[in-house]
């Protein structure tokens, strides 16, 4: 048995699967109201808590005033508030706005709702064992550097 033929086999299959997920995930959830920039956005505000539109531009990569534009966008929207730096009252601060943290609980509960019932109603006792199991196996795939 070609122990590395298997692996690519098998990063083959999860790259498509967890693809057809993602997909089947967006299929039950409301309708996004933000494009994949604003998106970037909320994740990184979400996990990494607020931030200066430069440390934004910095971990997507883009110009300032490119972070800017998506910013004073989402702003507009109702979707981000500001606040002062408390080190450096010159710069500004982004947050989800109180809309955006309930649009994003409603989102994903939607989606947890779904993804629950189909593993309740789809999966055997000793399935279900395996799948919880596996999640930290695909935690440290999607760690990786």
């Amino acid at each position: 048995m070609n122990v590395k033929a298997d692996n690519a086999a098998t990063a083959v299959a999860l790259r498509q699967v967890l693809g057809k997920l993602k997909r089947r995930l967006r299929e039950k959830a409301p309708a996004d109201p933000f494009s994949w920039s604003q998106l970037a956005v909320l994740r990184h505000l979400h996990s990494k808590g607020q931030a200066s539109v430069s440390q934004l531009a910095k971990w997507e990569g883009v110009r300032s005033q490119s972070m800017g534009a998506t910013l004073a966008a989402m702003e507009a929207g109702g979707w981000l508030a500001r606040s002062p730096d408390p080190q450096d009252g010159r710069k500004v601060l982004f947050q989800m706005s109180p809309q955006c943290e309930a649009w994003l609980a409603q989102h994903r509960a939607r989606r947890d709702d779904w993804l629950a019932s189909i593993i309740t109603s789809r999966f055997s006792p000793q399935e279900q064992d395996v799948l919880a199991q596996a999640m930290e196996l695909l935690e440290r795939i999607a760690d990786a550097e």
